[in-house]
């Protein structure tokens, strides 16, 4: 929800700062808190990380990532944010990824250095992160981990777009998006 808070359309000055702290708070505290799961420390970063990248996100108009997320989730059985740090480093390297000068902040936040960095390595070096950090704490690499196929994917495609608001960025909130994304992902 931070990087999403952060890079939708709608983005604003009052949500920049929240989604950036959730952030270096999460780059900090998720490893440790899943590696020691009583450690208060680290659970209360989590939480607070979790209120600020609420905040960032509800500010804004909600992705297709968002989207296919809480359906997949729905469908799977499985928590949202687990299907959604399968689905984001594929939507970050997407070509019509939005917003790619942004990902410099993103970036910084989560402790990588953008000395001299394009927006675009900055994507890159952000969803290898993601994926990184997955692998470290459990997360899927991908969908068809999940018993997720082809043809399940392009159902939650089609049922995701219908909802998506179109007032957001239209080149990630198409039937063919989803799809790619979502087989991308498997």
């Amino acid at each position: 929800m931070a990087i999403e808070g952060y890079l939708s359309r709608t983005a604003t000055a009052m949500n920049e700062p929240h989604a950036l702290t959730a952030l270096r708070l999460i780059s900090n505290h998720l490893v440790q808190a899943v590696d020691a799961p009583g450690g208060r420390e680290e659970l209360t970063a989590l939480a607070t990380a979790g209120v600020h990248a609420a905040v960032a996100f509800s500010n804004t108009l909600h992705s297709t990532t968002a989207a296919l997320s809480g359906l997949l989730a729905a469908f799977l059985g499985m928590h949202r944010g687990a299907v959604r740090g399968v689905l984001l480093p594929h939507a970050i390297r997407s070509p019509v990824s939005p917003r790619v000068d942004r990902y410099l902040a993103v970036a910084r936040a989560v402790g990588l250095d953008t000395t001299g960095a394009s927006g675009e390595w900055a994507a890159d070096a952000v969803a290898d992160w993601m994926r990184t950090l997955g692998d470290k704490v459990g997360i899927p690499a991908g969908l068809s981990e999940l018993g997720v196929g082809p043809r399940t994917a392009d159902r939650i495609a089609h049922s995701a777009t219908r909802g998506i608001d179109l007032r957001s960025d239209h080149a990630t909130t198409s039937f063919e998006y989803a799809s790619n994304l979502l087989r991308a992902a498997l």
